[in-house]
């Protein structure tokens, strides 16, 4: 006959039946079921008809029971047909059956197969009672068209070892089924050697299904010279992790023996993961080359890895990844599939969802997480569907596919369901699932439960030989430490996992040293990781896996250090960086190209980060480079609207860091606008508003930058009624004092860090002498104490005399206030009183009023109107003013550099300051015992400031 087995069923259960015909397909049993062969029979046929041929030219009836299969008309029909034709009939039942009708109850003189909850679990049943009757029948199967041939017929009929092993295998009963194939092994059947091998490699680094006693055995033979025992132990000790130098010693051995082209592909995962050999992708692609031409399968998915991910000197190339991809998928290799769903899933996601599908189809349950994976991460995140994700992860549980538990435990956890997520990721770690141990270790970290989260990240470390730097953020996060673990131990278990190169683990080990040596958490301090040897070594191996953090501090050792300098190569690595979009790599080679004068160079990067939408910040306030404003004034574009989805892009990002870097922009942007080339955002112009007004409250510098755009940006500014002495709109005078001065370093106005770093002069025997001595250039502040107070003093005296005058509170003034320094915050107060005090007499300037007011901000201007002032009070009062201005301005720029000096971490040119006031000390014979500072002893406030005082790129 065409065909032994006719499925009947409901097309809800259609997974199911794929699966199915899988398993008897692959043993040799033909199927028919629709709508698959109803597809193949060609057009224009009656389907009635085709589903009385198929059932008539089978040998018997399998019918898939839910009540849904029990309820449909065409699956009545079926068996109806199959009866009349006296053609045997399995009712298999995958589900709780609550429906009684007369198809039910021709179908309970039956034997029927319960399989519910588990169908797959009672496949092999169904395949065994599915061949008893064939063979009743006297049915020969054609071995011909047996999907998998690794046997002769005279091993499957001889060897019963062999053949134990592949039902155990299939019913999942790892342990049995290994010591079945070894037996087998043992008598010289070199398939039953393969299905060793791939059962070690299939369950990678999990080596727990064999016992110790098994391992002595295998360990026995290996001594006496057995060549596939060899192999079997280089599996072993690879699985424990930690004696990856012993394992190679075994595979060394059975590759001379040419044991099994498992070795070659072992051996060139050793090389692309540092394991038991320096990492070396060249040499890890060769040996997966010959493993493939050895007729090892498997390395069709690693092949494809290698070119999809690209390694160090092995060129990333799609075409290629996905060539080896699809032949691996032809041979049915299930790493190929899922790496060619990954290839697939950022810019082809409809592919990626058919490969899913051709996993079910062709009977990998691996595909049904992958389904799962698609709907919850492929996905737009818009698009993203939750519930079809947790109904794919369930049908994987449903198949016996432990990997589900994990992406379950992490969506009800991420939906508030912690019970579910505790109980789900307790199943899969019972199943022994990775991701599920993972997941168990992460919930007990968030519950502060760290005992456990410990346990459960070394467990998955033991079996899987992965997530040592989950154990490592245990004690850099928390300092969690069992007892009965060390610091050393602590990091020979991240160096396991740094030869598997995983980055994270590199950078838990760089931390770690980092805080042995100042016991503060710096993360990846430079400046500390820059002087320890071992240190440099881990950088240059996570700058080689293409981790940006890593390439960007490699790229700065061989800028500064002498047995990795080479500023050239440093300067490429940041532009392989640059070109993934990093800012912190783009900011450095703005920097860079500026202090080289590179402007063919800067006009690269500027319209890089243009036409990428890079959005860059301000890194060297000290220096006032302005990365914005370089991309503004380098960029090449072709044309306005390049500029302005630029610029519109920029306005509308997410703006947590600072914002002053992005004044330049806001400048250009209102520019634009005014032209009527671009139209800002009001969402925007609120935004910078309340930034301005409440995050700059006291660095009304800032606002002076935008001056000319208040229009825009406070459209309710009303400098009138400022010159009419009105000040009760405390915002509308800010506006106009910022405006109307012309002050140098007010940008940032904060006693942020001032008194730590001044303390000690403020503890030091010479306080009391400084203030006596009234000498403003010992604390940096001239004749500013003078300036005010002779302003104050002629204020005072005109009011007395106009009894027009409304008055203004301004503050007494004493040298004490400076030392050892002055407030930036109450010398801004100051000033602000003064311009209300001028503003508030304003009107006894009569005609020359409207000139000073125009010419507030130009001091030289105001001197020249002050010379044709008859009234030699209101005259000595604008010229005390101008002073103010000028020894106001002078102040703000040496106290900014101070300031940002802190805020830059540049500790010398604290220590420069220091040591001037101290100069200054000493010049003036004042007594002191403070000591000469350098970098390395600052005031404690200065221990926590990065020092980046040696951060110029090197031009050589």
């Amino acid at each position: 006959m065409k065909y032994d087995i006719f499925i009947s069923y409901k097309s809800e259960s259609v997974n199911v039946v794929m699966a199915l015909a899988h398993l008897l397909e692959s043993n040799g049993i033909r199927c028919w079921y629709a709508p698959r062969n109803l597809d193949n029979s060609g057009a224009g046929k009656d389907y009635d008809d085709e589903i009385v041929s198929a059932i008539r030219d089978s040998h018997a009836v399998v019918v898939v029971l839910t009540d849904d299969a029990l309820r449909s008309k065409w699956v009545k029909r079926e068996i109806s047909q199959a009866e009349k034709q006296d053609k045997f009939v399995i009712p298999y039942v995958i589900s709780e059956l609550s429906t009684d009708n007369g198809l039910r109850m021709r179908l309970e003189n039956k034997h029927w197969i319960d399989a519910y909850p588990n169908p797959e679990q009672k496949f092999s049943l169904l395949l065994k009672n599915v061949k008893l009757i064939l063979d009743d029948r006297k049915i020969t199967v054609d071995k011909t068209e047996i999907r998998n041939p690794e046997l002769k017929p005279s091993q499957q009929q001889d060897d019963f070892d062999f053949e134990e092993g592949i039902a155990l295998l299939e019913m999942g009963e790892n342990k049995d089924a290994f010591c079945a194939f070894l037996r087998s092994a043992e008598n010289g059947n070199t398939k039953a050697q393969e299905h060793l091998f791939r059962l070690m490699h299939q369950n990678n680094k999990d080596i727990t299904f064999v016992d110790e006693d098994t391992w002595e055995h295998i360990e026995e033979l290996s001594d006496e010279g057995i060549g596939y025992a060899d192999l079997l132990m280089y599996y072993k000790y690879y699985g424990m992790g930690i004696q990856a130098d012993i394992a190679m010693k075994y595979l060394k051995r059975a590759m001379d023996k040419q044991v099994s082209p498992y070795a070659f592909l072992q051996m060139g995962i050793c090389y692309n993961w540092g394991s038991g050999v320096n990492t070396n992708h060249i040499l890890g692609v060769h040996y997966y080359q010959k493993a493939l031409k050895h007729g090892c399968n498997e390395a069709y998915g690693y092949l494809g890895q290698a070119y999809r991910l690209g390694w160090d000197k092995i060129e990333k190339d799609i075409k290629k990844a996905e060539e080896y991809l699809l032949k691996g998928i032809e041979v049915g290799d299930s790493r190929s599939y899922k790496q060619l769903s990954s290839l697939y899933s950022d810019k082809e996601p409809e592919k990626a969802l058919q490969i899913a599908q051709r996993m079910i189809d062709d009977g990998i349950k691996g595909g049904y997480c992958e389904m799962g994976d698609y709907y919850y991460y492929v996905v737009p995140e818009k698009e993203r569907d939750i519930n079809t994700a947790i109904k794919w992860y369930r049908e994987a549980l449903n198949h016996n596919e432990a990997g589900a538990c994990g992406m379950l435990a992490s969506i009800y956890w991420n939906n508030g369901d912690h019970q579910a997520a505790y109980q789900m990721a307790k199943r899969g770690k019972r199943e022994n699932d990775s991701s599920s141990l993972f997941m168990l270790g992460y919930f007990y970290e968030y519950d502060e439960n760290y005992a456990e989260a410990w346990k459960n990240y070394q467990l998955q470390m033991d079996k899987f030989g992965i997530g040592a730097e989950n154990l490592g953020n245990l004690y850099l996060n928390y300092h969690y430490l069992p007892a009965n673990v060390s610091i050393d131990e602590l990091k020979k278990k991240l160096e396991v996992s740094v030869r598997n190169l995983s980055v994270e683990a590199i950078k838990c080990l760089l931390k770690i040293m980092v805080y042995e040596l100042n016991k503060k958490k710096n993360g990846l301090d430079y400046k500390i990781l820059k002087n320890i040897p071992k240190a440099h070594e881990y950088i240059k191996l996570g700058a080689e896996q293409g981790d940006d953090e890593l390439k960007i501090l490699y790229a700065r050792l061989m800028s500064e250090e002498e047995a990795y300098y080479n500023p050239y190569q440093s300067v490429e690595v940041m532009e392989k960086t640059a070109q993934s979009g990093n800012v912190e790599a783009i900011d450095y080679l703005l920097t860079c190209y500026q202090d080289r004068k590179d402007e063919e160079k800067l006009k690269e990067w500027s319209t890089f980060a243009v036409y990428n939408n890079v959005y860059v910040k301000t890194k060297d306030y000290l220096n006032n480079i302005d990365h914005v404003e370089l991309v503004l004034k380098h960029a090449q574009v072709n044309k306005l609207n390049d500029m302005t989805d630029y610029i519109s892009s920029f306005l509308n990002h997410d703006r947590e860091e600072e914002c002053w870097s992005s004044f330049a922009l806001a400048n250009y942007a209102f520019n634009l606008q005014k032209k009527g080339q671009m139209t800002i955002n009001d969402e925007y112009i609120t935004y910078f508003r309340k930034v301005l007004i409440d995050n700059y409250i006291d660095g009304l510098g800032y606002l002076r930058r935008l001056k000319d755009h208040y229009d825009i940006l406070f459209p309710e500014y009303n400098p009138e009624t400022i010159t009419k002495g009105d000040f009760s709109n405390e915002q509308n005078f800010k506006l106009f004092y910022a405006a109307h001065t012309n002050l140098q370093g007010d940008e940032y106005v904060t006693d942020f860090n001032l008194s730590d770093i001044y303390q000690p002069m403020n503890d030091d025997i010479s306080l009391s002498k400084v203030i006596a001595l009234k000498n403003g250039k010992i604390v940096n502040t001239g004749d500013l104490d003078k300036a005010i107070t002779n302003f104050i003093y002629s204020y005072n005296n005109i009011c007395n005399e106009n009894k027009s005058v409304c008055k203004q509170q301004i503050d007494d003034f004493d040298f004490s206030i400076l030392v050892p320094y002055a407030s930036p915050v109450r010398v801004q107060t100051y000033n602000m009183q003064i311009m209300k005090c001028l503003l508030s007499v304003i009107h006894l300037f009569k005609d020359k009023k409207q000139m000073i007011i125009i010419n507030l901000c130009d001091w030289n201007k105001l001197l020249d109107i002050a010379e044709g002032i008859e009234d030699e009070s209101l005259q000595l009062l604008l010229i005390e003013f101008v002073e103010c201005q000028l020894e106001i301005s002078d102040f703000f720029v040496s106290i900014s550099r101070v300031q940002l000096a802190s805020l830059d971490g540049k500790k010398q040119v604290i220590a420069d300051e220091l040591n001037r006031y101290i100069n200054e000390l000493d010049k003036n014979g004042i007594e002191h015992q403070l000591p000469h500072y350098t970098v390395e002893n600052l005031p404690d406030i200065m221990i926590d400031i990065d020092d980046d005082s040696d951060d110029d790129v090197n031009d050589e």
